[in-house]
């Protein structure tokens, strides 16, 4: 078993406790996923996946400060926020090598120009050992030894983070807020053809599913279900911003020849097209509620369990 998971299992939960103070909580997460960014940037034997992993809990953090927000001062959030923020960002430049190489690799197959396959094949092989050189250089770097050193003393900064209100009211008004931003990312998508406002959805759509999984106590079975369809929608939306990495790569690369890099960019351009119209079905379903409506739905459950609890039925 991975040792991140086997530490999440240790700490008990991925999930906030309903049943022990908010603050308690929230600092109980904050701590977990920060101690295991810097554990996958010093302990994973594969450099890349540990890059990628310890992004993603800078994310996951970043969604729980949201989820709190209402609780927070706007200077403590701002602080944590941009601290997780500018971390994730140092990690970033070995994450962008792989989207263009595995967008490329799965457009390979759909290439009907031999010319076209090999120079993405050549491609392919080019972003490869640009990610290989890039993860060597940020393994020796002292700006890895920089970030794995911010992870370690952030911790007296997550002990003083103070929640000002109730856990139910924080956590509800936290949710609705972040399901209001995704759904208004899907409304705009609808007519919008900018890769940039697709990009925007898909970052606020992954904050609402972190915060669900988080707050998994509401409604298991419902919430369940909607985490999935936030885990399909993101990874459509991820494919989409891949293959728009890959189509600026291409455009400004003056070694390919024109006429293979019209047939590439149209090849791009139809797969992109494909994936938005799925993406826009899964956010038509996801998105339907409004946001009031959405949370008193997750709430609304979780009190009627709580009363039947009280009253010795469950």
């Amino acid at each position: 078993m991975h040792y991140f998971c086997q530490y999440l299992i240790e700490m008990k939960t991925g999930a906030i406790d309903i049943h022990q103070p908010l603050g308690h909580e929230v600092k109980r997460l904050i701590l977990v996923y920060n101690q295991s960014a810097a554990d996958y940037l010093i302990k994973s034997l594969n450099r890349n996946e540990g890059i990628h992993q310890a992004r993603l809990c800078c994310k996951r953090i970043r969604s729980i400060l949201r989820l709190i927000k209402p609780a927070l001062s706007a200077k403590h959030f701002k602080e944590a926020n941009q601290f997780y923020r500018i971390q994730a960002g140092k990690l970033s430049e070995v994450r962008d090598f792989t989207a263009l190489s595995d967008a490329a690799e799965k457009l390979t197959g759909s290439m009907h120009s031999e010319a076209s396959k090999h120079y993405l094949t050549v491609f392919i092989h080019q972003t490869r050992t640009g990610r290989i050189r890039r993860l060597r250089s940020f393994s020796k770097s002292d700006v890895r030894q920089q970030v794995i050193d911010d992870f370690m003393k952030y911790p007296v900064q997550i002990k003083e983070l103070i929640l000002n209100s109730g856990s139910e009211k924080t956590l509800k008004t936290g949710i609705e807020r972040s399901y209001r931003i995704a759904r208004r990312g899907f409304l705009v998508a609808e007519y919008a053809l900018n890769a940039v406002q697709l990009h925007e959805w898909r970052k606020a759509a992954k904050y609402l599913w972190y915060m669900l999984e988080a707050v998994s106590f509401l409604h298991p079975t419902t919430n369940k279900a909607y985490i999935m369809g936030l885990k399909r929608l993101c990874a459509l939306l991820g494919t989409y911003h891949d293959l728009e990495l890959l189509q600026r790569a291409i455009e400004t690369d003056l070694h390919i020849p024109k006429i293979n890099q019209a047939g590439i960019r149209g090849s791009i351009r139809n797969q992109m097209k494909r994936i938005r119209q799925k993406a826009l079905l899964e956010g038509a379903l996801l998105f339907l509620s409004k946001p009031r409506q959405f949370s008193d739905t997750l709430f609304g459950s979780y009190r009627l369990k709580t009363s039947h609890c009280n009253k010795g039925k469950c």
